[in-house]
């Protein structure tokens, strides 16, 4: 997790932004129990509203685009932190869509 928070506190400088978000989004997992089987749902809407649960837990929403932006790239960008995450992604959309 510190990584992933590492890689999103620099997509963050990089764009000029404060990281009041980043905190915010840390802040999402305080008190969590993170293992093997646990549920991480991540949903960035329309405008940047970012919602966070973990097993079933909702946080506090976070309005951040950056943020938003951030976690597609984490996850989906160029250099991916789990590149079997976006495979998989991709994969999965491509069944949804019919591909």
């Amino acid at each position: 997790m510190r990584e992933v928070a590492s890689h999103y506190s620099q997509i963050l400088l990089q764009l000029g932004r404060a990281s009041p978000a980043l905190e915010a989004f840390k802040d999402a997992f305080k008190g969590a129990k993170l293992s093997r089987g646990s549920v991480v749902n991540l949903c960035c809407s329309k405008g940047g509203c970012l919602s966070v649960s973990v097993d079933g837990r909702a946080a506090k929403p976070i309005l951040s685009a950056p943020l938003c932006s951030a976690l597609f790239d984490v996850y989906l960008g160029k250099d991916p932190v789990v590149p079997e995450a976006k495979a998989a992604f991709g994969a999965a959309l491509a069944a949804v869509l019919g591909k």
